[in-house]
């Protein structure tokens, strides 16, 4: 173990212990049940969606709710937050997550604005299924 110390964590996968450098002590909010660091923030700019998926949206929500607030056209300014976020000194990457609706016009003006990840989140690879 040079140059390093050994933090232990109870996890419910029994992994190992967790080595941190001794220069670079993590916090212990920072490490899952699982011994994983969390070296990355993640930010939700919005809870909007244009889409119903059923493993995000509860029944009783839609319900008590007006969903016509939920179907305008989500965050326009997109773009702009990509580029001040990708201008952040030490910020290494720029991740977005996406159901893809609106991707095609949108992801090329995205990466001029820095994106460099993009996760997309797919409810169903069965078409009749997003109408039902």
């Amino acid at each position: 173990m040079n140059g390093t110390m050994t933090k232990m964590y109870a996890t419910s996968s029994g992994m190992p212990s967790v080595e941190v450098p001794k220069d670079n002590p993590v916090s212990d909010i920072l490490v899952d049940s699982f011994g994983r660091i969390h070296s990355y923030l993640r930010i939700s700019l919005t809870e909007r969606c244009n889409l119903r998926c059923q493993y995000c949206m509860l029944q009783k929500f839609w319900c008590n709710q007006d969903s016509s607030n939920w179907w305008r056209t989500i965050r326009k300014d997109i773009d702009e937050v990509c580029l001040q976020l990708s201008n952040l000194p030490g910020l290494k990457t720029l991740a977005m997550t996406t159901n893809g609706i609106t991707l095609a016009n949108k992801l090329p003006r995205l990466k001029e604005c820095g994106l460099s990840l993009l996760n997309i989140s797919l409810d169903t690879l069965v078409p009749a299924s997003l109408n039902s």
